[in-house]
């Protein structure tokens, strides 16, 4: 799943984030599990774009599944907190490639 490069690794979270996204139904505990998996993976990870990638997963669980929250571990709760709060810290400061012109102009400031 996850043993790969890094290139390949973010294009696997990134999968996770268009299924967690196109998911209406009720995500189930085995699901979760792998949710778990893949933010255990952010969490320690050191690569920016995986940062942003985690604050895209971020808004898909607020927005789609919410009732998960509980249900991850209070490790995994606390990392999606911090992404919370440091979102527009992160966005505005870890070039991505596909960052916008007006991103990169307040990035200059």
């Amino acid at each position: 799943s996850l043993k790969c490069d890094e290139k390949q690794q973010l294009v696997a979270i990134h999968l996770v984030l268009v299924a967690i996204l196109g998911c209406k139904e009720i995500m189930t505990d085995a699901a979760v599990g792998h949710v778990c998996n893949i933010m255990h993976r952010l969490r320690i990870s050191r690569e920016h774009a995986e940062h942003l990638e985690a604050i895209n997963i971020y808004y898909a669980v607020m927005k789609q599944h919410p009732y998960i929250l509980p249900k991850l571990p209070q490790c995994h709760r606390s990392y999606l907190e911090y992404i919370r709060e440091m979102a527009q810290h992160v966005r505005l400061n870890v070039s991505h490639e596909d960052d916008s012109t007006q991103v990169k102009d307040v990035r200059k400031i």
